[in-house]
């Protein structure tokens, strides 16, 4: 679950 943290920030880069 340590990809967890890569994924949280891609999210928080889509924002506009």
């Amino acid at each position: 679950m340590k990809m967890n943290k890569s994924n949280t920030k891609s999210n928080t880069k889509q924002e506009p």
